[in-house]
């Protein structure tokens, strides 16, 4: 996935200043890790992102959303109460950059623009402490003790302390991923 890093040349993130990055994980994505990982208070992860961009947003920080790219693969039901959740996230921060989950906007090219990075517990997080940036999770992840994250499990870990930024380590993403790598298979748990 790096060798699109320096290619890019257009700004999806809507230009100068600071920026965060919300990057909305699929349903199927969170099903795949089973109940033991639902260690969150979050009644979803529009909840948390809610939250954490009203902080944000009062720093003046830049607010842009990209919806996972297979949002439309799931069932109609949870597609229309994602889609819902979406427009009352746009109302209460109509500054927010929304990039659909059919845009060909480039993700890694979000992430290099990013001063903040959030997650539910999308692997493009990992990908980002990779990349040197911080990250928030608001779900428990594989490598959320092992590379350098924030957790923000519940609304009480959203303060504006917890949302400072900070020059993460890349060491933990990327012993994760070399330990990931020599399994040579994927992680599953059961």
């Amino acid at each position: 996935f790096s060798a699109t890093w320096d290619a890019m040349e257009d700004s999806p993130g809507g230009g100068e200043g600071t920026t965060a990055v919300f990057f909305a994980s699929a349903f199927d994505e969170v099903l795949s890790f089973g109940p033991m990982w639902t260690i969150d208070e979050w009644s979803s992860q529009f909840e948390a992102f809610d939250l954490i961009m009203s902080i944000l947003e009062k720093r003046g920080v830049r607010l842009v959303l990209r919806l996972h790219p297979n949002l439309a693969s799931n069932s109609r039901k949870y597609f229309l109460r994602e889609v819902e959740e979406i427009l009352e996230l746009q109302k209460r921060h109509p500054s927010l950059i929304t990039h659909w989950h059919n845009s060909p906007v480039n993700s890694y090219q979000l992430v290099s623009e990013a001063d903040y990075v959030i997650v539910e517990r999308s692997t493009i997080g990992l990908e980002a402490s990779l990349m040197g940036k911080p990250v928030w999770a608001t779900q428990a992840t594989q490598w959320d003790q092992v590379a350098d994250i924030r957790q923000l499990l519940k609304p009480s870990d959203v303060t504006e302390e917890a949302l400072e930024l900070w020059k993460p380590s890349t060491l933990g993403a990327e012993r994760f991923v070399t330990y990931w790598m020599i399994q040579e298979h994927p992680l599953r748990y059961q």
